[in-house]
This record gives C-alpha cells, structure tokens and sequence, in this order.
C-alpha cells in the first residue's frame, strides 16, 4: 500500500473513532439559555494580558419528548466568543444542565485557534471527553471541571451506538487539570483508572481534585499515571492514610508562557500566604474529609509548598511528621480531634508561614513551638481549649500579621506573649474567651489594625486606672524607641507610635458597662493628675477606635466625663465623628436604651445612692446637675405611698404597683415629678394638689379613677397623664373636660382620655368630645310626692327611735364617759380600792415609747387624780428580766395599760405581759388590763385570747376622740386621798422580795460594781461615765485602774465579779472585743442567774449591733432589761439599777437626756418599800454649782409636794416635769394645760 494511501486511511479511521455523526441520532436540539458574563482578566500570556470571556449554557431537553439527550449547535457557540488569530484568549465555557441531560454537540469544520486556552466547566450534565472534540477541534481545552455531572461508564452506548470505552485520548492527552465531583456516583465511572483508560500515562497532567469520588484502591498507580503532578487535592475519598505525594521535585511553570495578572496572583496565593511567582504552579497535597487519624508512623517527604488535612479525625502527630518537607510553607490541620502537638513536630521549617489548627481540643501551645519558624505570617488556634498562654510563645514571630485565638479558654493575656515590638503584627482575635476583665496588655500593641475582643464576660474595672496604665505605656515605648534607634539607627522593625495610625479595638457583644472617669473641668486649669489624665484620653482615642456595640452601657452619671471629653475632641477636630461613638448605645436606664450616649443631656442622668430614708425593697438615685432624688419604687407591690422619704426635691417612680388611694404626705411639696401609672388608684385625698403644685410631671395613666379633685384646676400647671381611667361623664366631671380643652398643654394625649362603659369590648367616647349636655347625673326617685304623708312620718319616728337606741348601744362608753366630764357621774365600772401601791403599769413596744410618754404617761401624772405611774422604758429596773420585772409590777398595781402596735405584735414582752395579766384578771378582776391600739386591726392580732378580751369591750383606739377621757374613765377613782402613796415604790426591793434574796449585805463586797468595757470606749468610760457615777458615792472596778499587774486576767475578772455587788457592761460594736469580753459576759450573766439578782447590767453603746453578737449575748438582751447611752432618763436608770448609798450629796449634772433631772435616788428603805427622802440634792449647770433643792417636808411617804421645792438661784435652767423651762416658778398642772 503506498504511503499516501496509508495516510488517508489513517485519517479516515481517526475522523471515524473521533467524532460522533449526531445527524444519525435522531435526538432532539437543547433548549438553550446563554449569558454572557463580565469577568476581569486573570492570565497573561508573554507579558500581554490575555482577555478573558466566559459564556455559559444553560441547558434542558425539549419537554414534550421523553428523550434524556439532546444536541447543542457547536458553531454557533464558539462563534459567541469572537475569537481572533491576534490576541491570546482565556474563554470559560460554562454548560450548566438544569437536569441530569446527556448532551452532544455537532462537529464544526472551523479555522484552529492556537491562541485560545480553553477552560470547560460541567454541572449535572452528562459528558464524556469524546464528547467534548468538537470543542478539542477548535482551540486546547487545558483544564475541565466536572462539579455534579456524570462522566459515563464505560459499557454505556453512544446515540450512534458506539461504547465508551472505545475513547481515543484527544482530550486528556493534552488536559493540564481535572476537577471531578460527580453527581451520582452510581451512573458514573467507578475509578480513576476507568476516568482514563483510554491511556497509560498523562504527562501533561498537572492539577488533580476529586470530591466524593473513591480513590484509595489506585493510590499505588498514581505516580505512573501522572508523574509530573503538581497538585492532588482528594476529597471525601475513603483514605485512611496519605499518598506518597509528591513523586518528584520538579517545580513547573504555567503552560505556553501563561502567568497569573497581579490581582488574580493575591486571590490565588493571599489567603493561604504561599509565596510563589505568579508563572509557577502551587505543590499542594490536600486531603479534606477523609479517614487519616494517626500520622505518628507517616513522614511526609519532598518539594511540597501546602499539606491540608482538614475534617479527617486527626489525633496523632510525630515530631517526624512533616519534618522531611522542602519549600513547605502552609499547613492545615483544622477540624480535627488533635489533643497534643509534639514539641518539636515543626523543627526545620523555616519556610512555614501559614499554619491552621482551628477547632481541635489543643488545650497548651509549648513555648519553643515556633522556635524555628520565624517567618509565620498567620495562626489560627480558634476553638481549642487552650486556658494559659506561656510567656514569649510568639512574642520571637516578627513577621507574623495575623493570630486566631478566639473560642478558647483563656482568661488573662500579656504584652510578652505576643510579637508586640514588630510592625508587621496586625491583627489579633480573641472573641469568647471567658474574660471578666478587659486585659490592660490590648492597649501596648499600637501596630495592630484589629484587636477583636467580641463576645467576651470583660468589663473595665476601673476605666480611669486603665487610661492612666495606658499613658505609662506609652511613654515607656518612647523612651525604648529612642534607646533602639540610637543603638539601631538602620533597623525598622521596631513598634512605632504613629498617630495617623488608628488600631481598631472591637469589643461587640461583651460586658463593658462602665467607662466612669474621674471628674474635672476640660476647660479650666487642672492639677498635674487632672493634665495627665485628659492627655492620656486624647492619645488613646487618637490610637484607638473603640466599637463597643451590644455591650451593656450604664448610661448613668458616671457617662458624664467621657461624654465631654469625646464631644470636646470632636469639637476641636482631634478626632474624627465618624460612626464608632453611634454604636456607643446605652443598655440602662430603660428611658435611654438604644439611645447613643453623646445624646444623653448630662442633667437626665443620675446614679444609685444609698439613703437611710430610702423605702424597704426601693432604689434611690440623685440626679448629676439638679441633685433631685429619684426614688424607684416600681414593680414593688406597695399598697400606699411611704410615710417618709428624703428631704430633697424629688422624682417619684411608683408604677405597677397596687396603690388605690394617693394619700396627703408631708413630702408632696418636695415632688418634682410623680409616676403612679398602671396601679390600682381610685381616690385622691382633698389638698394632694394644694401641696403638689410644684410638680412638673404627674403620671395617673391606667388607674381606676372616675374623676380628679376640682383643686387641681388651680392648683397644677405641670405635665399630666390620665388616659386609661373608667372616667364617669356626668354633671361632677364636666368641668374636668373644660379645663383639659382650655389647658391643652397640660393633658399629654388628651384625645386617649374615654369614658367609662358597662361592657369591656365596648369602646367609650372621647371624653373631651362628648357635648356638655351629656354630662348629666341621675336624679334619685322623689318618694316624698309619691308616698303618703303618715306612713314616711311613722317610718321617720321608729326609725329615729331604733338608730338612737342602737347608738346608744354603740356609743355607751362615749355616753358614759361625757356623763363623768360634765357632771361628774360616774356611776358604772366602779371597783373597790385595792391594796396595790401603783396606780397603772404601761407595757409598749420601745419604738412607741415617745408617744406613749406624751399620750398617757404625762397625761395621767399631772391630772387632777395624779396616777402613780409606772412606764417599763423609765422605771423598769435594769439587769433583772422582763418576766421579773412585769410579774412582780403586775401584782402591785391597779390597772395595767397595754399599747398595742403593728410592730408589737410579735414582741415576747407582749406574751409575758398578756401572761401575766390574764392570771390577774382570772383571780382578781375583770376590769384589770386595758388595750390602747395605735393603727392595728383586730385581725392583726395573734393571740386568740388577748382578741376576746377586746371584743368584750376593753379596747381603746388611740385614733378616735375622746382618748384621754376613754383612759380616765378606765382608770380607778378614789374615795381617799390620804391614805394613797405619793410615790412609786422601791421597785428593785419589790423584784428581790418576790424573786430573790433581798438580805446580800453591801458590806461584804468591796466595792459596788465591776465596770466591763472595750477599749474603743474607754474615752467615754473614763471622762463621763466614771465620774457620774464615783461623784454619787459608788465604789467602782476599773480594768485599767485595779487590775492586779501580772495577775492572770481570769483571775483578775473572776475576783472583779466575786468582790462587787454588780457588774455594768458595756456592750459596743458588732462583737465582743475578745475571748476575755465573752468570758466576763459569761461569769456575770452566771452570778445574776445563780444569786436571783441584778449583778449584770448590760449598757448598750451607740453602736451596738445586737444581730452579729454572739447567741448568748442576744438571748440576754432580749430578755433582760438593759440601758442604752443617749437616750432618755440613762443615767438615773443606772444609778438606780445600783444599792443605795447613805448620807451622801446627790450630783447630777443637767442631762437633757433625763426625765428628771434632780431628784433624790438614794432613799431609806421601809417595810413597805417606800422611799424617805432624807438628803439634799445639788444641781450643777454648765460646770458650776450653783443652786440646791431643799426638801423641807421630805419624809412625808417618801414624797415630795412642789411647795416643798425652793431654788436659791433664780438663773438655774433646767428641765423638770413639774416646772416651767424658765426656772422662775413652780406651778401645777390642770387637765387641759401643761406649762
């Protein structure tokens, strides 16, 4: 056969095995939808840029045919692109399927275009290469991506019935890159080796990726395949261990002189920081996704530039691992289950600048980690469970930019830690780590654009503090920059402080509520400390830009400064207003949230205070400029507003709660502003207004109210709020509605206001539009025209008679009680006279003490019957107990007056009282006690027995008329005057006689008392109360005076105790001064209970907190009688509470804080317990002695009459229940007036 015809055969036969006749396939033509994208140039080709064109088809079959393939006009698609024979091409020629299509295109006779360099892209369409040479016919096709499309198998048909299987190799012999990612994998081809059994090698082959496509049963036939691979990327392919890639060290170039363009160049490269020409291909080994958990026995070895071994369970590394590598500069071992990185595992890789270890379980970084790779450019260890950071871990890297520590576990950073010297360093994330503190190291890295420290617990603990920490910084980087460039006048890697230069410091979403700042003048001249700060403040607003969005910003006082200070920067154009601050928002107070804090007027805000008149359960605030208090009351269940509040101008917030009635309090004149929206308010005390009218702002809105008090038209100019009430629109209200019409600045939302309706889902009208003539009121039936005559005047009469008898029922102690006032009759509740020498004892709760001293004490001393009046807060006699002194003064007086109060109730003194009382009244008497009631219901009352004897009708409210003449009338009436005592008896003799030994001999102790104290009160023991008490004839123990040097203190205590007839111990503070104190309470309280006496007088200090004591000192007090320094009748209660000392001058200095503050103490006992006065009192005033009492008659029962008083100096003042406060002259008393 010649050799022409050899060659035509050859022709024909390749034109044959080459193309498919599709004419001969009868299949229908693709519905086509092109587009045509923009795309930037990406290759260049000699330095000429190569004009990149990508066009794509979107494809699906004809609809009305069953058939799965169709063919696309091949001409008339390469004939979009308008290719030339002058300028290199980089076309993309896209074919997207809409579903899976098995599409063939026609052949095409056209001109070769050498100048082009095809890019095919294949989605969900079926193709094979023989499919693909028409496109092959035209220009090189140098890489194909097939992204969820379907190669063939290879027993599948043609259309014109040839086999796969049968491909000639057109296409992949001359393929530089394949991506495979199929669609289904069943349909497909079912290996690599049937990808490409068309040949036996592939040495154009450079670029390899597969997706979800197994590749672990050929990794061995690889190198052979395609032994100049530069990339091998498998994804998802069932490995459990890595291929021995790469196969050889040969570096290629990009086809036909291509190179990257620069901007493609930092696409390609820039985020995975591998520095390579932009003419040379990448060396990457990247298996993601696959089964390769242990690397410990796997070295890695060759010319390789990226290893990504992401999402493959990874949990063990060698320090072998990578240490073979050349060149090797990125590495990705990101989503596995890594637990420990081997100390050396990086050794020798000076070239490493990328290295990922995200979302592992590292929980620590070992310090030398990096001590070879100098040259890292990025760290990632974002999602470990790394808690501390080494010193100097990265603070060598010079040339890292970007560190990733967010997700993690720590909670404390340093400045050494990081590369804070290096200009190269310039972004760092931290975001939710577990910081409660904003770390002050984040503000010494002045190089960096971005310190991300979102979503962490941070918070400033002192804002102040950390500006100032700042500026020392600041000025010790300059001094170290100076020192470094006098030492290194050429190096520039070294932190600068470049103001144009503004770091971003992100604090999204963490916990900063306080940026207070101390306070000064911007303006005006500062100290050295105020200079320094506000400098300090405009070098970090100048360095740093704070985003402190969703953080919970107090927007309260403490704002006020920094508020000034950024307006006044931005005022002077120091810093730029740009959207950082708009992201300053406040959190709280609720009124300012979302608003931005440079809006916030300085005079709106305030800050928490502590108030000692501040409401239980409420919180106060005072205001920056005003210095009005606002008290907080809201959501807190009250049921009225409180008695009492701060004495200042204030803002009232009492919404949503159950207050009904707005009562007249005396703080109404203090009122700024008062909200009592949404409670249940119905009712408004008359006069509210009349003192309210300096309230700006009063908020009733969503309350019951029917209608308003007609004071409030003249009364009331402010702001105020009423919609939301069930208003009635009658004739009382009409007025209501002109003053809101002819005020209409006063009413916000006047038009919300509505009047009440019967029915809930009814709709009232608007109470300011509802004519006048609705406004009507009912008239009541007249029954007086309607009904007989007779029958109203006999209804009249029998009821007059049944209301005035059923009142006279009612009111019988009234009846009575005016029958004795103004006649004197008092022919009821008479009892016989009794042998008991006090006339009433008065049992109360102490807080009632001065209401009750000026309600009935004083009142029953100087009327007309002069009632020997025994009150437990000044007569009872100190260190014996309550039960004693109650039991023994119950049996020796008349009538017992018990004052019951809320705060009362559960008082164990009311329970020994009540005890006590109903023997008496069992055994002796019925009328014997008598309840007096300030503000407490009976259903406040516990004790079942004690509310029977009340609803029997001795029962006395302290709030209704006629009280004193009520407790009069109650009172004994005596028939003989001269037979009664003058007065009260010796009462510690009346408690020793019932309880005790009466018979201790004084003279068998050596001296009167044993005086307890701390050493904090030794100033007042020594100068005040010593003396008092030695200048009445005591004998006093001192600690500091008689203590026997060098004696053991409990001997010295315990002989204290032993050789005196009582021990006063003055209790102070919040605890006993020490071991030896509670041995001394101990030893006393013992002696007291042993002897059946009062050997322990407990004194309470000024600053005693009985709650924090010790449980036997509280269980003491609380059932002891015990005297507290300050408060009245002290001094003359404690000299009682002592023996008696004869034939001694009484010296008492004028106390205020005396009931009495003359009178003779120390009396000669008689059988009965009476008192003879037998001595002379000297009264001092001011420090001199310069008057006496003289007691002419003074042995008349112990008693000692006014006429018997004379004064020598007429200049004395002082204070007496029986004088006048001039001290000129001596008068009784009548029962309507006290001089």
């Amino acid at each position: 056969m010649s050799t022409s015809l050899r060659i035509l055969t050859v022709c024909c036969l390749f034109a044959i095995g080459c193309c498919l006749n599709i004419t001969n396939c009868d299949i229908p033509k693709c519905v086509l939808f092109r587009t045509g994208t923009p795309a930037h140039n990406t290759m260049n080709q000699l330095n000429e840029t190569m004009e990149t064109k990508v066009i794509g088809l979107a494809i699906r079959r004809v609809q009305s045919s069953n058939d799965t393939r169709c063919y696309v006009d091949t001409k008339a698609f390469i004939d979009a692109f308008k290719f030339d024979h002058r300028r290199p091409f980089y076309a993309v020629l896209g074919l997207y399927c809409i579903t899976e299509v098995e599409v063939y295109f026609t052949d095409y006779e056209g001109p070769y275009f050498h100048n082009v360099m095809g890019y095919l892209q294949v989605s969900k369409c079926i193709i094979s290469q023989r499919q693909l040479y028409p496109f092959q016919n035209r220009f090189k096709i140098f890489m194909v991506n097939y992204v969820e499309a379907t190669y063939p198998p290879l027993g599948k048909e043609y259309c014109d019935g040839s086999l796969v299987n049968k491909n000639s190799c057109k296409v992949w012999n001359t393929l530089e890159g394949i991506l495979y990612s199929p669609l289904n994998f069943a349909n497909s081809v079912q290996s690599i080796k049937e990808l490409f059994i068309c040949n036996q090698t592939f040495p154009s082959m450079k670029e390899m990726i597969f997706q979800n496509f197994p590749m672990h049963k050929h990794l061995s036939q690889l190198p052979e395949m395609f032994p100049r691979l530069q990339l091998l990327s498998i994804l998802n392919g069932n490995l459990t261990h890595p291929p021995n890639f790469p196969w050889n060290d040969e570096w290629l170039n990009l086809s036909i002189n291509m190179s990257r363009t620069e901007i493609e160049q930092e696409k390609f490269v820039g985020p995975t920081h591998v520095d390579i020409g932009n003419n040379y291909h990448v060396r990457e080994l990247s298996l993601i996704e696959n089964n390769i958990t242990d690397l410990s026995t796997h070295t890695f070895k060759g010319f390789l530039h990226k290893i990504v071994l992401s999402r493959n369970g990874l949990k063990l590394l060698s320090e072998l691992t990578f240490r073979k590598l050349q060149g090797f500069q990125h590495l990705d071992l990101s989503s596995n289950e890594l637990l420990v990185i081997p100390k050396n595992c990086f050794q020798g890789l000076g070239e490493l600048r990328h290295l990922n270890f995200k979302m592992n379980q590292i929980s620590h970084i070992p310090q030398d980690l990096f001590s070879d790779n100098i040259k890292l450019v990025f760290l990632d260890f974002s999602h470990n469970r790394i808690s501390k950071i080494e010193s100097n871990t990265f603070s060598h890297l010079r040339s890292l930019k970007e560190l990733h520590l967010e997700h993690n576990m720590i909670t404390s950073i340093e400045v050494n830690m990081f590369p804070s010297k290096s200009v190269e360093f310039k972004k760092l994330i931290l975001d939710r780590n577990p910081f409660s503190v904003v770390p002050q190291a984040l503000f010494s890295l002045l190089s960096l654009d971005l310190i991300s420290f979102q979503h962490t617990n941070a918070d400033f603990v002192n804002f102040t503090q950390t500006v100032l920490e700042f500026a020392r910084n600041l000025n010790q980087i300059e001094a170290n920059n100076r020192t470094f460039s006098n030492e290194n006048p050429n190096s520039m890697h070294r932190q600068q402080i470049d103001e144009s230069h503004k770091g971003k410091l992100d604090f999204t979403g963490s916990k900063i509520s306080n940026l207070k700042i101390n306070n000064y003048d911007i303006f005006d001249r500062k100290t050295n400390g105020e200079e320094e700060l506000h400098k300090s403040l405009l070098s970090m607003f100048k360095l740093f830009e704070f985003n402190l969005n969703n953080n919970p910003l107090r927007c309260d006082c403490g704002i006020n400064q920094i508020s000034k200070v950024i307006k006044h920067m931005i005022e002077e154009n120091i810093i730029n207003h740009d959207n950082t601050f708009n992201k300053w928002t406040c959190h709280w107070p609720n009124e300012f949230k979302n608003r931005h804090i440079l809006e916030i007027p300085e005079r709106d805000t305030y800050c928490e205070i502590q108030h000692e008149r501040c409401p239980l359960n409420c919180t106060c605030y005072v205001r920056s400029i005003s210095e009005i208090i606002i008290v907080d009351c809201s959501n807190q269940a009250f049921m009225s507003l409180p008695e009492v509040l701060p004495i200042r101008k204030l803002d009232l917030w009492f919404q949503r709660n159950n207050i009904t009635t707005l009562a007249n309090r005396k703080y109404l004149e203090q009122i700024h502003s008062l909200d009592l929206s949404d409670n249940n308010l119905a009712q408004i005390e008359q006069g509210v207004f009349i003192k309210m009218e300096n309230v700006q702002k009063l908020y009733l809105n969503y309350n019951s109210l029917v209608s308003l008090p007609s004071e409030i038209q003249a009364h009331f100019s402010g702001k105020l709020r009423i919609e939301d009430n069930p208003f009635k629109c009658d004739c009382n209200t009409v007025w209501l509605k002109h003053w809101m019409i002819n005020n209409p600045n006063i009413t916000i939302d006047s038009q919300a206001v509505r009047c009440n309706v019967d029915k809930e889902n009814e709709k009232g009208k608007k109470f300011i539009s509802v004519p006048d003539e609705e406004f009507v009121c009912l008239v009541d039936f007249d029954s007086y025209n309607k009904v007989l005559v007779p029958s109203v005047i006999a209804s009249v009469i029998a009821g007059l008679m049944i209301i005035t008898i059923c009142l006279m029922y009612i009111y019988r102690l009234e009846i009575k009680i005016l029958l004795y006032i103004y006649l004197g009759f008092h022919p009821f509740d008479q009892d016989k006279d009794c042998k008991e020498i006090i006339d009433v004892l008065v049992i109360h709760s102490p807080e009632s003490t001065n209401w009750v001293m000026e309600n009935i004490v004083e009142y029953l001393d100087f009327c007309t019957a002069h009632y020997l009046v025994c009150e437990m807060m000044r007569d009872f006699v100190a260190g014996f107990s309550y039960q004693e002194n109650i039991a023994t003064l119950v049996k020796h007086s008349k009538r017992i007056i018990i004052v019951l109060s809320k705060e009362f109730m559960d008082e164990d003194i009311l329970k020994i009282a009540w005890n006590e009382t109903q023997d008496k009244i069992k055994i002796l008497k019925s009328n014997y006690a008598i309840v007096v009631s300030i503000d407490v219901n009976l259903k406040d009352i516990y004790n079942k027995d004690l509310q029977q004897y009340i609803k029997r009708g001795r029962y006395i409210d302290a709030n209704q008329s006629l009280f004193q003449e009520k407790l009069l009338y109650s009172l004994p009436q005596f028939k003989d005057e001269d037979t009664r005592a003058k007065s009260l008896p010796d009462i510690k003799y009346l408690i020793q006689n019932m309880y005790g030994n009466d018979n201790r001999d004084a003279e068998m102790y050596e001296r009167h008392a044993f005086l307890s104290y701390c050493e904090k009160d030794m100033g007042y023991v020594m100068n005040e109360l010593r003396p008092i008490i030695e200048d009445n004839g005591f004998t006093l123990c001192l600690p500091d005076r008689d203590f026997v040097p060098g004696a053991p203190k409990e001997e010295n205590v315990l002989k204290a105790i032993d050789n005196c007839l009582h021990t006063i111990f003055l209790l102070s503070g919040d605890q006993l001064d020490n071991e030896w104190s509670v041995f001394t309470f101990r030893s006393a309280s013992e002696k007291s209970m042993r002897e059946k006496c009062n050997h322990l007088i407990v004194v309470l200090g000024d600053d005693v907190n009985i709650e924090t004591m010790g449980e036997d000192v509280r269980a003491y007090v609380k059932t002891h009688v015990s005297l507290k320094i300050g408060e009245k009748g002290f001094i003359k209660r404690l000299l009682n509470a002592l023996p008696d000392v004869k034939d001694h001058e009484l010296y008492i200095k004028n106390d205020e804080n005396n009931f009495v503050n003359f009178e003779n103490l120390h009396h000669t006992k008689m059988e009965n317990g009476l008192k003879v006065v037998d001595i002379i009192a000297n009264v001092e005033n001011e420090g001199k002695k310069n008057g006496h009492v003289k007691c002419q008659n003074g042995k008349i029962n112990g008693h000692v009459q006014l006429t018997d008083i004379q004064l020598d100096c007429l200049s004395l003042q002082y204070q007496n229940r029986a004088f006048q406060n001039d001290g000129i002259d001596a008068m009784d008393f009548n029962e309507n007036e006290r001089k």
